[in-house]
């Protein structure tokens, strides 16, 4: 099932004629002559309307990607279990089981370590991406 703004996006593209126009028809809608392109004049009124002709960066989106590290696949698993493992060591334990405490603070360093790593992971791919876009094959 389509969400209202899927919907609206394939009604956005039924109503596209553009490819099945002539190229006098395009030049005509568009207000541009095939051989001297756009004027000065409409350059600048254009850029106005429309913004520079520049790509724009995404937004990095920093706190939810650190999220995401830390609480992503089996993160939160971890952290509740190491939690529980806590509980069950001092406020539970009568008396108190060294290996519990032991347990509990395994689980919690499973959870930064694994939560590093994925930082680890995801700045290595970007890397890569990134070269691969500086220097394509």
């Amino acid at each position: 099932m389509l969400t209202p703004k899927q919907s609206l996006t394939v009604v956005d593209l039924a109503g596209l004629e553009w490819h099945t126009i002539s190229p006098d028809e395009l030049y005509r809608r568009l207000s541009v002559a095939l051989t001297q392109g756009l004027s000065d004049e409409q350059v600048k009124r254009r850029a106005v309307e429309n913004g520079k002709n520049k790509m724009t960066p995404p937004p990095s989106d920093l706190f939810g990607r650190i999220m995401g590290y830390f609480f992503g696949g089996f993160g939160s698993i971890l952290l509740v279990a190491g939690i529980l493992v806590f509980i069950a060591w001092k406020p539970l334990g009568h008396p108190p089981a060294v290996a519990n405490l032991a347990l509990a603070c395994v689980l919690i360093a499973v959870f930064a370590i694994q939560a590093a790593f994925n930082a680890w992971q995801d700045w290595s791919s970007s890397r890569v991406m990134v070269s691969h876009q500086l220097f394509p094959k």
